[in-house]
């Protein structure tokens, strides 16, 4: 599928959680992709109910880190996947560039490789 294609049904910034529905017709995976929308600290789902958890740009807003990760490990199945991205901090924020983070773009909290 071309990237002008793919662009309007950015779920982010344009279509919502519809356009992911739209996005998996389109790439004919309808029946095998369900979107959900949930709390990432306390998931809406059974242990061991997936296949794969995905989330991309997402993390560095999340409270807890740990507590999320392990929520995500808690809902895949065994030999199930996780694919997320993070930001990571080199070198360390400062007290002023960490809260104009948190002001500008909720980030709770980044990590370096080290921490994480």
């Amino acid at each position: 599928m071309p990237p002008e294609e793919v662009f309007p049904l950015d779920q982010d910034h344009y279509g919502g959680p519809a356009a992911n529905d739209a996005l998996a017709a389109l790439a004919r995976i309808g029946n095998q992709v369900r979107v959900i929308e949930g709390n990432v600290m306390q998931v809406p789902l059974p242990d061991a109910s997936v296949d794969v958890v995905v989330s991309q740009e997402t993390v560095l807003h999340m409270p807890d880190k740990a507590c999320a990760l392990s929520e995500a490990y808690r809902i895949l199945k065994p030999g199930g996947r996780l694919a997320f991205t993070d930001w990571i901090m080199h070198p360390a924020l400062s007290l002023a560039n960490a809260e104009l983070m948190w002001q500008d773009m909720a980030v709770t909290n980044l990590y370096d490789i080290a921490t994480y």
